[in-house]
């Protein structure tokens, strides 16, 4: 991979990059530069991580080269991968990516600005891109390429092409890296006395073996973070099945409900992502509230 070098002064002369006050970054600083490329000029991020030694780094490099080695064979524009590495005296300090105009996913969903349609229409194109995915590990030699953070604030909504972008793919699972921290891959996740989330824990980070019923996994807890606007994974599972049975109550197509139902099963999940749309009839009632509301009507 190339490498830009830049120097401290010129590193004191770039602008952070505003972040909404709701999106945590806890591994690098997020910086602005301009970048010229012959004749044409254009923005870059430059993310400055705060480890450039030891275990952790060297996961980090290998990661990124393992995706710009494969980035044409992966061939998803939906993908933003780094493409320079950036040395500091001499010491590698961090890496390039393009700067996109955009709205964070999460800022998205939470606005006032876009409609139910909009967002659910949003949510299933990215159940769109990791069917993608799945292609390309089935179509391809990249056959151990996963979005291991999979959650709404590494997601963003180009408004150049008003297209779904992932970002912070350097925490991908990819060859043979060790797969990093993911928000809803934790200790304290039902999931972890489910056996088809097999554990598998790293020098880094990382608890579980990831797969795609992992990914799956947090693809539809990120759905569940919209519709039921509380943390899905701090229900009993034994409450997490009367909250199905309540979406049924309401409607919801068996067809939607047996994916759901599926994340603590011992099946492979299943992408739900072709019948989430229809969540746009029932969305005012399938809030947390709602449910407490209706148990303790209807319910025990």
């Amino acid at each position: 991979m190339e490498i830009k070098n830049i120097s401290e002064t010129k590193l004191t002369s770039l602008q952070k990059l505003n972040l909404p006050n709701d999106i945590l970054n806890t591994e690098s600083e997020i910086l602005i530069f301009d970048s010229k490329d012959k004749w044409s000029k254009n923005k870059k991020v430059f993310k400055k991580l705060y480890i450039n030694e030891g275990e952790t780094f060297s996961n980090k490099l290998y990661t990124i080269n393992e995706e710009i080695d494969k980035k044409e064979e992966i061939n998803m524009e939906e993908l933003i991968f780094a493409d320079k590495l950036v040395s500091i005296k001499g010491q590698i300090a961090g890496f390039t990516m393009p700067y996109i105009e955009n709205i964070n996913f999460k800022t998205f969903l939470s606005s006032n600005e876009f409609t139910v349609k909009e967002k659910l229409a949003r949510l299933k194109e990215v159940g769109e891109i990791l069917e993608k995915l799945k292609k390309v590990r089935k179509y391809t030699s990249v056959s151990n390429i996963y979005i291991n953070d999979l959650h709404t604030s590494n997601f963003i909504l180009n408004t150049k092409t008003s297209k779904i972008n992932v970002v912070d793919t350097d925490s991908f699972k990819i060859g043979n890296n060790m797969a990093s921290s993911s928000k809803y891959l934790s200790q304290r996740s039902p999931i972890f006395a489910i056996s088809k989330y097999k554990q598998n824990p790293n020098p880094i980070g990382g608890i579980y073996e990831i797969n795609e019923n992992t990914e799956l996994f947090c693809y539809i807890v990120m759905i569940f973070d919209y519709i039921f606007k509380d943390k899905i994974t701090d229900l009993k599972i034994s409450d997490y099945y009367m909250y199905l049975e309540y979406l049924s109550h309401l409607g919801v197509s068996n067809e939607l409900l047996d994916k759901f139902a599926l994340i603590y099963l011992g099946q492979d999940n299943e992408n739900p992502y072709e019948y989430i749309e229809q969540l746009e009839e029932y969305y005012g009632r399938t809030s947390n509230l709602a449910f407490k509301a209706a148990r303790k009507r209807f319910f025990y």
